[in-house]
């Protein structure tokens, strides 16, 4: 195999391995009210942030060919939560003939959400031209090895945002409430 190809095979490696990688974490501060409620994570693209320069698929450090310091999210509550209401639904257990209804309460609460990233020329090269049909567009193919060194800066993206909560619990169990589905169900 030709040298091209070796380095070629070994930069899609590279990439498939950082794709294969979870997120980056999570780092939440100030949180109050229920304990229970199960807050939504933080997410640039609900708010229409795509963390432009960062190297990384948007605000996510997966693919990144640069490397660079760990990339995280800081979600801190700035404002109480507050009702915004319940809704119910249910979930029938065919084997007992059970049926669970659930309240869902919601509550919002103001946000401040930071992405804490990696920025280099060479990224941000990338994000300026490259669009469309990734694999056909010239701009998408920069030289990683070169454009990584220049201009590199660990870099934070900052919004606010009203984030959803949710608190689940049981509202109702009606014995009977549901059809069985199978002839073993229902303890017959």
């Amino acid at each position: 195999m030709g040298k091209r190809r070796m380095v070629l095979a070994s930069i899609i490696v590279c990439l498939a391995a950082g794709a294969a990688e979870a997120g980056p974490p999570v780092y939440r501060y100030g949180f109050r009210g229920d304990p229970w409620i199960d807050w939504r994570y933080p997410d640039g693209k609900s708010v229409g942030e795509d963390c432009f320069s960062n190297c990384g698929a948007g605000c996510n450090d997966s693919p990144n060919p640069c490397g660079g310091p760990q990339q995280y999210w800081i979600q801190e509550m700035i404002g109480d939560p507050e009702y915004a209401g319940v809704s119910y639904f249910g979930s029938c257990d065919s084997y007992s003939g059970t049926l669970y209804v659930y309240a869902s309460q919601r509550y919002v609460a103001p946000m401040q959400e930071t992405y804490h990233g990696f920025s280099t020329a060479g990224c941000q090269l990338h994000d300026n031209t490259c669009g469309g049909i990734v694999w056909l567009n010239p701009g998408c193919w920069w030289l990683p090895l070169i454009s990584c060194t220049i201009d590199r800066e660990e870099k934070d993206w900052r919004w606010v945002a009203w984030r959803d909560g949710r608190r689940y619990e049981v509202s109702e169990v009606i014995e009977g409430g549901c059809p069985c589905s199978s002839d073993y169900g229902c303890g017959y």
